[in-house]
């Protein structure tokens, strides 16, 4: 897991089936309703657990979810899918005819502090992250969207900047820039506003697609990175 997201930290269960993948984006819907609060209109996979481990299901539940049949029949260029770079299921992904966007968890640019953040990159080096990704782009002609979690004095230099820029050159992508949010015993800080502009301006002055994700959910603690409970429930439970 991330070293500095807090839903890796409560450990693996199992992996949901594509029936209730699908169904939580149902319950949504249900509870929008209720509320009288519009429509569900783009969907993420990520966050507890990594999408392409269990790539079946997941390809299997955007069907459901874009099938005409369905109330929601969401488009598939809504729906994102996302990973920390696992390199054979991205070339399946490419060759499984859905038109869903990818985005990959980068965070850093650079092999050693990548691996330092993101214990996956060890198996998965930038090297070959980047080789596959230029065949996907080519493959499917989607971009794909490079995820970067600011971290004060970790990834945030504009040396960082200058190599996230050597990458995205590299094929068709847009960089997503997401803000720190801060998580009990994790030692981490956000980059703050100064450095976090002289980063974004490195990138849009070489001519790369920037935006901010503006973080929503940290006063109660769910916010990217954030979500985990705080007391495991048995397993016979259910939500």
């Amino acid at each position: 897991h991330c070293s500095f997201c807090a839903t890796g930290y409560m450990g693996f269960t199992r992996n949901l089936n594509a029936a209730e993948i699908a169904e939580q984006v149902f319950l949504v819907q249900d509870y929008l309703d209720a509320i009288g609060c519009g429509a569900v209109t783009n969907i993420v996979y990520m966050g507890m657990g990594e999408p392409l481990l269990a790539l079946e299901e997941v390809i299997e539940s955007v069907g459901i979810l874009s099938d005409t049949t369905y109330r929601l029949h969401i488009s598939q260029k809504k729906i994102t899918l996302s990973t920390v770079g696992l390199l054979p299921e991205i070339g399946m992904l490419a060759r499984s005819g859905l038109s869903t966007n990818l985005a990959i968890s980068l965070h850093s640019a650079d092999q050693e502090t990548r691996a330092s953040l993101m214990p996956s990159a060890r198996d998965y080096p930038l090297k070959e992250l980047r080789k596959t990704l230029i065949q996907y782009t080519s493959e499917t002609g989607q971009p794909v969207t490079l995820v970067y979690m600011l971290l004060k004095e970790i990834n945030d230099t504009q040396e960082d900047a200058l190599k996230l820029v050597r990458l995205a050159k590299s094929f068709l992508c847009k960089i997503n820039l997401i803000d720190y949010n801060p998580i009990v015993n994790i030692k981490f800080d956000s980059a703050g506003e100064q450095r976090k502009n002289i980063f974004i301006r490195t990138l849009v002055d070489a001519g790369l697609n920037v935006t901010v994700r503006k973080s929503h959910g940290s006063s109660i603690n769910a916010a990217c990175g954030q979500l985990a409970i705080n007391k495991k429930l048995p397993e016979s439970s259910t939500l």
